[in-house]
């Protein structure tokens, strides 16, 4: 098991129906996440973080109120290597 771990945000945004969903910095959209120490890629972890989020949340509330345009935090998380969440905060 790695001892590295990255703190990061998930992000989304919402363009006419359309939802992406974006690892940024916990700060920032536009920084890139820090898990480049991490041993997968950035698609892994946002599938893991997407999965750990629906878990907790109604995804359909937390999609459907997002502001069209403007990238919305919906949490900062800390992770390890293998994608498991130490800490969360979930905005809702």
């Amino acid at each position: 098991m790695s001892t590295e771990t990255a703190h990061v945000g998930l992000w989304a945004a919402k363009e006419m129906d359309e939802i992406t969903v974006h690892l940024g910095s916990g700060s920032n959209w536009d920084e890139p996440a820090p898990i480049e120490q991490l041993p997968e890629g950035e698609e892994y972890y946002l599938t893991q973080l997407r999965e750990f989020v629906d878990g907790k949340v109604d995804g359909e509330t937390l999609f459907e109120d997002l502001p069209k345009y403007e990238p919305t935090l919906l949490g900062e998380f800390t992770i390890n290597g293998e994608g498991e969440v130490l800490s969360h905060t979930i905005k809702v």
